[in-house]
């Protein structure tokens, strides 16, 4: 009896490890090292194409509702980020010139949920830059079909040690990609996002 005990609760300890495995400690960095690894051998990075990043919905990224929570979307879109960061050299830019790269929001609106171990792609590509700010789109679709699920944007800027910032612009220049950089586009965006910032107030410094 005890033995038959012992193998179940083995058994129902592997089995949360397997299903909870993602968020166990450690994982997200190393998924981070992996991500850093794998683009030291992945094709020359293309800014019209962007990067893209594959996933399935795992049990930990479930809600109530057994579907993709909503702070899972966050959560799996900065692993396309960081891939689309690393692989377009842009952290490696801001450490060889001594810069600090900073992610100052990220707006999602959901379109079609997604179900246990339904796959996906988070497409991460240059959408435009203002004067301070970088901005990334993001969209989840399924792979086999296209179909969109979510779709977002992520801002990010770049500062001196003097906590100055530096124009995206000049980060972009320097990687051969200013063409791919449309700074009337990134106001307009800013304008937006501002809006929507706007109306979050924020409790006196």
């Amino acid at each position: 009896m005890v033995e038959i005990l012992t193998a179940a609760g083995i058994s129902v300890v592997l089995g949360l490890i397997i299903a909870y495995f993602p968020s166990l400690p450690f994982v997200y960095h190393l998924k981070c090292g992996y991500l850093i690894v794998a683009s030291k051998f992945a094709p020359k990075f293309d800014w019209k194409k962007g990067a893209v990043h594959h996933g399935i919905v795992w049990f930990d990224d479930l809600d109530f509702n057994l579907h993709m929570n909503n702070a899972c979307y966050n959560k799996n879109v900065e692993f396309a980020r960081f891939e689309f960061w690393v692989r377009a050299g842009l952290p490696q830019y801001a450490m060889k010139h001594g810069l600090h790269m900073g992610n100052g929001g990220v707006y999602f609106r959901f379109i079609k949920e997604m179900r246990l171990f339904q796959r996906y792609r988070v497409t991460s590509r240059l959408h435009s830059c203002d004067d301070k700010w970088m901005f990334i789109e993001q969209t989840y679709s399924d792979p086999r079909t296209g179909r969109l699920f979510a779709k977002g944007f992520c801002k990010t800027c770049f500062k001196r040690r003097d906590r100055s910032d530096v124009p995206p612009i000049e980060v972009l220049r320097a990687l051969g990609a200013s063409e791919f950089a449309n700074v009337e586009a990134g106001r307009q965006l800013h304008a937006s996002l501002h809006a929507i910032e706007s109306a979050i107030p924020l409790p006196p410094s």
